[in-house]
């Protein structure tokens, strides 16, 4: 079964995209590799750039993503291994150039969406390139990888959505070929995907 990275598109000036701005949970980043051991918490605090102000049913800043209540409703319904939290709106920076979505926000309720389940690569077949351990804080460092991706199936509990354990923190979420046949199937707007490798059979 092919395996797909869940994404923001990369043209903000049809859908908004937003800046998080905090909050972080107890931790530090290490100055020598920035590698970090606080993380995201609620409320998840957002900035909207300009460049639209047409809300998609999902948004990103990077691989942190932010849905409508008809994508929550959905995937909760569909049984989706994902999580939800609190989103606050927060004052933009500067004048806008472009259309960017109002402030003070009235617009469609958002939630942070986050995968649940975590779900670890055959480093060997996926071609994984390590770093050194960073010699200040002994963080093991890969590199992030989207293309040749292999799960096998010892690994793989039939998970729809999920991290991958090796490019934890990065909130990247992959989606399985037949769970994104039924996202696409609802329309929803505002993500792309690309083919990541394959679950093994």
């Amino acid at each position: 079964m092919r395996l797909f990275l869940l994404k923001g598109l990369s043209k903000p000036s049809i859908h908004p995209i937003f800046a998080h701005l905090g909050t972080w949970s107890d931790g530090s980043v290490c100055k020598v590799c920035g590698n970090a051991n606080s993380l995201l918490i609620e409320p998840l605090q957002i900035e909207w750039y300009d460049g639209s102000a047409n809300i998609g049913d999902f948004s990103w800043c990077g691989y942190t993503a932010v849905v409508l209540d008809r994508v929550k409703a959905w995937l909760i319904d569909s049984r989706f291994e994902v999580a939800f939290g609190r989103v606050e709106v927060m004052k933009p920076k500067g004048r806008a150039r472009m259309p960017r979505v109002a402030f003070p926000y009235t617009g469609p309720n958002l939630s942070w969406m986050r995968a649940t389940a975590r779900v670890a690569l055959d480093e060997a077949r996926s071609g994984l390139e390590k770093k050194a351990d960073c010699v200040a804080c002994g963080a093991k460092l890969t590199k992030f990888s989207w293309e040749g991706l292999f799960i096998p199936k010892t690994a793989w509990k039939g998970e729809k959505l999920f991290e991958i354990k090796q490019f934890e923190p990065s909130g990247a979420m992959f989606i399985t070929e037949e769970a994104l046949v039924k996202l696409d199937q609802m329309g929803f707007t505002g993500y792309v995907t690309m083919h990541a490798g394959e679950i093994e059979d």
